[in-house]
């Protein structure tokens, strides 16, 4: 250097020791422009010279009270110490000063810019100062301790890449030393800036590559924690430095089952790009082991004589290298036991990332997953009744695939003992998930092992949804995988889903339960779902005969009788002789309230629909005969009690269905909703609905919702059409004996306290005496019988009593006989007339036009006896109108007009 440069050199020193910090400052700049941006740049030997001279004067100012005047020396150091030889002496006075500076229990410099700067220089010393780097190795851990735990996210990012290039550039060194980072640089792994995450992550996968890689045990929990993180970025990192570990880390092999599940975790991430990364770094991985233990026998066995293609493998999914597949299966023993744990955890992500884990893990293991699915299959259970949906998903899929490995044998020994004793839905969901991933050879044999377990009683005949939705969802897997086999096991397979079509609560359930049996149709090779039911319903029927006595409404028994009857169609009338005996008992005057009520109101549906359900019955007459001698008319007889008067009326409604001449079919005959079962259950359901308010089993009153219901069987009177129904009553002598039992009874009910009841029976005197006329089989005696207590409900105080209690008296009176003696029973025609010629004044207008038109048929009877009432009361009646109708209508009678 120049005498001049020498001085001005000297000078900045001096100046360098001032105290006005401008003055500093300046020197400073002086010294930049002087070193480093004159016109042509200094020669290395120059800035060395300089550096004698200066490099005292500059280190001290990094303890200077001025910000800017630190920031200056550092950017200045900085390049210097990139230029200069690297020697100890140049870092020698720079790293004590750092160290006072950012490594003192309480960080002495304030300035954020100033340690960014600082440490920035310290990462330029660990790439320049290698060799030197150990005896400084001390200092460093303790800046970088508290640099990396700044509050500043900039100097924390900063400081993680002085950690990381510390770690590569004197790895030996750094070894013993890199326990002490781990904890300061984990603070990092919540941060709220991802990229300080993502640096920490990288920094943590560095230090445990080059330092002591036991510090796994206390980095491999706050890894797996970032696998939840938000960022992707984050979730890429950790999954590279997993990678990162398993390829490269000394000893890994220690720490495979460490390592594995944040890999293996990264292939089910939302992000493709993660999926893919992981999916890559897992086949490398295992592609690296295949070629370190090239000299393993056993490996090379597998390599030269194992199919990488597998003839039953889950489908659309690349089956992992031998090398993936062996480091899977030594370390399975490992990782079990948490996934079981972490399935139950109370965070629905862990649950969820476990899950996905064992999908993963299963399909890596293939095999040997069997010699530990005793121990995992209870957290699968468990899980499967999570109440997180991705849950339930993963660890069905899992199942699944477990299906493709495990032969039947091996997991029916241990899933159907744990079914045996406390099936739950979750239970059921891994099992049909199993065989849904069966083989079908292996399954074969087993399947009527499988069936008849799940057609025993305390199994199939479960009411939860969920639970249901899965018992069907293992016959329809058995069918899925067996296919045509599956005729060895139809009957017991049948009795399941038809168990649970019975006692299905939810409309999905039951259209799930019929698609089923219509797949089981074809199975069987049948025509049609009548025929599986002509196959199966007897032995259905007889496994529900037992003790009908002691059954209530909520019994399984009572829930599949009353589908058989409500689905079945026809079917069921081929088996009456199974049926009644059971109709018989649960009617019963000692059987359970409830159920006696229930029974009636399926019979009434039942019967309604009896031109379908009823044609493949052998004996019609004889079934309806039993039915009423035995069933309806015991239970007709009045008792006292609320519970007796609810039982009373749906006894009497059942009878009206019975007698009905018109059930609600098509025109052609066949029932309109028979291939539409769901819409037979809601029919029941919604008589149900409208008899649940003669439910006296409760303490009600009757009210005006009534009044729908009544107003219906009103309207089916008057629309009362022709029947081409089979035949109740072959010869006139069956019916006039249940005449002679059955009338009486219905004129007591007529008064009977119960609105509804009154109605019904008022009904069934019309459908009988319809039914006397057809016959022709009706005297004058058992019209004078009749219709004296229908006169009486004419003054009923319920409306729709009255109204049909006009229609009821027009049908009496119509099946008198022809030879009908009007002389001898003069008093009869004449109380008829006095009784009703009294309502044609009747407050109400539209009822006295219901009885002047019901009146107008009975003229007939005599019309002379009529005109002479009519013209004696007169003067006492406010409807002149009607009389005059009426005395027209008689007079034209008597004149042979009509």
């Amino acid at each position: 250097m120049s005498k001049t440069e020498n001085l001005q050199l000297s000078r900045i020193c001096v100046t360098l020791r001032a105290e006005d910090k401008r003055r500093r400052k300046n020197a400073l700049e002086e010294l930049d422009k002087l070193v480093f941006e004159m016109g042509t740049p200094m020669e290395v030997s120059n800035v060395a010279e300089v550096w004698e001279t200066v490099h005292q004067n500059l280190v001290r100012t990094l303890s200077d009270q001025a910000e800017a005047c630190r920031y200056s020396c550092i950017e200045l150091l900085k390049k210097f110490l990139d230029i200069l030889t690297p020697c100890d002496k140049n870092i020698i006075y720079i790293i004590p000063i750092a160290t006072k500076r950012l490594g003192s229990q309480e960080i002495v410099e304030s300035s954020e810019e100033v340690r960014l700067n600082f440490v920035s220089l310290l990462r330029l010393i660990v790439r320049k100062y290698k060799e030197y780097l150990p005896a400084y190795l001390d200092d460093f851990i303790t800046i970088l301790n508290k640099t990396v735990i700044d509050n500043y996210p900039s100097v924390k990012k900063e400081s993680c890449s002085c950690i990381s290039e510390l770690a590569m550039a004197i790895p030996r060194h750094f070894y013993n030393r890199s326990e002490n980072l781990i904890k300061p640089t984990l603070t990092n792994f919540k941060h709220q800036q991802y990229k300080v995450r993502v640096a920490a992550i990288t920094t943590i996968g560095d230090i445990v590559q080059y330092g002591n890689n036991k510090t796994i045990e206390d980095v491999c929990t706050p890894m797996a924690e970032r696998l939840f993180d938000q960022s992707g970025a984050v979730r890429m990192a950790v999954v590279q430095i997993a990678g990162r570990w398993l390829l490269e880390l000394r000893d890994r092999y220690s720490w495979w089952h460490k390592l594995i599940p944040l890999l293996l975790t990264g292939l089910h991430d939302e992000i493709e790009a993660i999926r893919n990364s992981a999916g890559k770094l897992w086949e490398t991985v295992g592609e690296q082991y295949i070629s370190e233990n090239d000299n393993d026998e056993k490996l090379k066995d597998k390599l030269d004589f194992l199919d990488q293609y597998s003839e039953h493998y889950p489908p659309n999914i690349a089956r992992p290298n031998l090398g993936c597949r062996t480091i899977a299966q030594q370390n399975l023993s490992k990782l079990i036991g948490g996934i079981g744990k972490e399935l139950g955890d109370w965070m629905a992500d862990i649950r969820v990332r476990s899950a996905q884990l064992l999908c993963v893990l299963v399909l890596n293991v293939e095999q040997d997953v069997t010699q530990h699915i005793e121990k995992i299959l209870p957290p699968m259970y468990r899980a499967c009744n999570d109440e997180d949906k991705r849950v339930i998903v993963n660890v069905e899929l899992a199942a699944e695939y477990m299906g493709y490995f495990v032969p039947p044998d091996i997991y029916c020994h241990l899933v159907l003992p744990t079914l045996e004793e406390n099936p739950t839905s979750g239970h059921l969901r891994v099992f049909s998930a199993i065989i849904r991933g069966s083989d079908r050879k292996g399954l074969v044999p087993k399947l009527e092992k499988i069936s008849s377990f799940l057609r025993q009683s305390h199994i199939c005949r479960g009411k939860n949804y969920n639970y249901q939705e899965q018992i069907l969802s293992c016959c329809k897997s058995l069918m899925s995988v067996c296919n045509e086999d599956c005729h060895i096991s139809s009957q017991d397979l049948f009795t399941v889903i038809f168990t649970v079509l019975s006692l299905a609560s939810d409309e999905k359930i039951r259209n799930d339960s019929i698609e089923l049996l219509k797949e089981l149709t074809v199975i069987e090779e049948l025509t049609d779902i009548e025929e599986l039911y002509k196959c199966h319903l007897e032995s259905m029927l007889k496994l529900i005969n037992g003790s009908p006595e002691s059954w209530t409404i909520y019994s399984a028994e009572f829930l599949i009788l009353q589908a058989c009857l409500i689905h079945t169609g026809p079917v069921a009338s081929q088996h009456l002789d199974l049926i009644l005996p059971i109709l018989k008992l649960t009617t019963a005057k000692d059987a359970d309230p409830e159920l006696r009520l229930k029974q009636f109101l399926l019979l009434s549906n039942y019967l309604m629909r009896r031109q379908v359900t009823l044609k493949m019955a052998e004996n019609l007459s004889e079934f309806i005969s039993s039915l009423l001698e035995e069933i309806i008319v015991p239970n007709l007889v009045w008792s006292a009690g609320r519970v007796a008067e609810a039982i009373r009326t749906a006894a009497v409604c059942c009878l009206c269905a019975a007698l009905d001449e018109s059930p609600n079919y098509s025109e052609d005959g066949t029932d309109e909703t028979e291939s539409q079962h769901s819409c037979e259950s809601k029919r029941i359901r919604q008589t149900e609905n409208k008899l649940s308010n003669i439910d006296l089993l409760q303490d009600k009153t009757d009210t005006e919702k009534e009044k729908d219901l009544e107003n219906e069987e009103n309207s089916k009177i008057e629309n009362n059409k022709p029947s081409n129904e089979l035949q109740l009553f072959p010869n006139s002598e069956s019916f006039l004996k249940l005449f002679g039992e059955v009338m009486p009874i219905l004129i007591s009910l007529v008064d009977d306290n119960a609105k509804k009841t009154r109605l019904y029976s008022l009904r069934a005197i019309c459908q009988i005496m319809r039914i006397g006329e057809n016959l022709s089989c009706l005297s004058e005696e058992h019209v004078h019988q009749v219709y004296p207590v229908v006169l009486k409900r004419l003054d009923d105080g319920c409306d729709d009593v009255r109204y049909l209690a006009v229609k009821t008296l027009s049908i009496v009176w119509a099946a008198a006989p022809k030879n009908y003696d009007v002389v001898f029973s003069k008093s009869h025609v004449d109380a008829l007339y006095t009784s009703t010629i009294v309502h044609l004044d009747d407050p109400e207008p539209k009822f006295q036009e219901t009885m002047l038109e019901a009146m107008k048929p009975m003229v007939r009877l005599h019309p002379e006896l009529l005109s002479q009432k009519i013209q004696n009361c007169r003067g006492n009646f406010r409807n002149q109108k009607s009389l005059e109708v009426l005395l027209k209508h008689a007079h034209d009678l008597l004149a042979g007009k009509l």
